[in-house]
């Protein structure tokens, strides 16, 4: 939906956001950019309280980062809507360069911090600690989306304990198949190093579940 990452909302906008939705017990809004963007966390809470569930799903910091790459490379092109009718911008660094050089693309750029943050959007214990800081752990259900996809139905069942809810014929989501196999092992090392520490602090501070992510180096 978009609707608390844009830095600020009004009662009108308010007031259409809540027209989407059929008026039914449960709304929903799959944004994963929420979890990154430092004013959406507070927007939310503003606008719609403390009683939510949230749920996030993590993926492989390291592979998430290249897909996500890989997703700016094949379609953040000229003559795409992306870039010509929507003003993405384009990428034309190689992976390690773009990672070397994001913080201050970030800092120059305003598009980079939601689009070219390859890095900083797998910063999962930093983002998490920040939505603590206004939102109880309790309010969350976390799960690592490798875990999920070898035992689909455990996820499901985690899912419907935590939110009270029956989730029969829930269809699977597919993963973004952005990266095709490119990254090389240096390169894979070469980041999950630098993920390292964050990826630590998520076992040891949260009880998160990281083992799938070590098995697949």
């Amino acid at each position: 939906m978009h609707f608390f990452d844009q830095g600020s909302v009004t009662k009108d906008g308010f007031d259409a956001y809540l027209r989407q939705y059929q008026p039914k017990q449960w709304r929903m809004d799959f944004t994963p950019s929420y979890i990154m963007d430092r004013q959406a966390r507070f927007l939310i809470k503003d606008w719609l309280g403390e009683d939510l569930r949230f749920i996030v799903v993590l993926r492989n910091p390291v592979k998430r980062a290249y897909s996500h790459y890989c997703h700016a490379i094949n379609n953040w092109i000229p003559g795409s809507k992306w870039v010509d009718q929507m003003g993405y911008p384009v990428e034309n660094l190689s992976f390690r360069e773009a990672i070397e050089q994001e913080l201050t693309r970030m800092v120059f750029d305003p598009w980079h911090s939601r689009h070219l943050s390859y890095f900083s959007k797998g910063l999962y214990h930093s983002q998490l600690s920040r939505w603590f800081e206004l939102f109880s752990p309790s309010r969350f259900s976390i799960l690592v989306l490798e875990k999920f996809s070898a035992n689909p139905q455990s996820g499901i069942r985690q899912l419907e304990s935590d939110l009270g809810i029956s989730l029969d014929g829930y269809e699977l989501p597919k993963l973004n198949a952005q990266s095709d196999q490119g990254l090389s092992m240096e390169d894979y090392q070469w980041l999950w190093s630098r993920y390292e520490p964050e990826i630590e602090k998520l076992s040891q501070d949260f009880g998160i579940d990281v083992s799938y992510w070590k098995n697949s180096m």
